[in-house]
């Protein structure tokens, strides 16, 4: 019936997606891994129609990591930069509290010199600009490879949606609502 020939028609283009796939073409991969098992089941009218039941089993979540790896390879120098500031980020905050703890131990003394003072206004100004580098670079660099790679898998997502068979769209999880907010979110 109508609803077997949709399920053998998904198996045949889950099957064509898979060799796509692994002939080097860019598309979504979940990681899924789909096996078919026929089962007879009966009908309203008594009669007996073959049924194809899915088995979905995920695949290891290294595949996943070294897919996403491959995905952002464009983006390596903004994700190398985006990280040296976070360690920059990272770095500042203990320097700034050591700086505190020395300038507190000259404080102490009236009559100060006037290098310390100096000295230690340059630090500051330092530490300051410092964090105003390393907080732009991580924000920054790292948000836009995000941005870029988010804006990659919904352009390859869409992709894979137009190479759809029409009756994927019949079925009630494939709606066009649900579809929608797939690619929005």
């Amino acid at each position: 019936t109508y609803k077997s020939l949709v399920e053998t028609q998904n198996i045949t283009s889950q099957e064509e997606r898979s060799e796509e796939n692994e002939s080097g073409e860019d598309g979504i991969d979940t990681g899924e891994t789909i096996s078919g098992t026929e089962a007879t089941t009966p009908d309203e009218g008594g009669n007996s129609d073959k049924v194809i039941a899915l088995d979905r089993k995920k695949s290891n979540d290294f595949a996943l990591w070294l897919r996403f790896f491959r995905m952002s390879r464009t983006e390596t120098w903004l994700v190398v930069m985006g990280v040296l500031g976070a360690v920059g980020v990272g770095c500042n905050w203990p320097l700034l509290g050591y700086t505190f703890a020395n300038m507190a131990g000259f404080s102490v003394h009236p009559f100060s010199p006037q290098s310390q003072i100096t000295k230690y206004s340059i630090l500051f100004v330092a530490f300051g600009l410092l964090s105003w580098l390393s907080n732009t670079l991580q924000k920054g660099l790292l948000g836009a490879s995000g941005e870029y790679l988010t804006e990659r898998i919904r352009s390859n997502y869409f992709k894979t949606l137009l190479k759809q068979e029409m009756e994927f769209f019949d079925l009630r999880e494939n709606s066009v609502a649900s579809l929608g907010i797939m690619l929005s979110t």
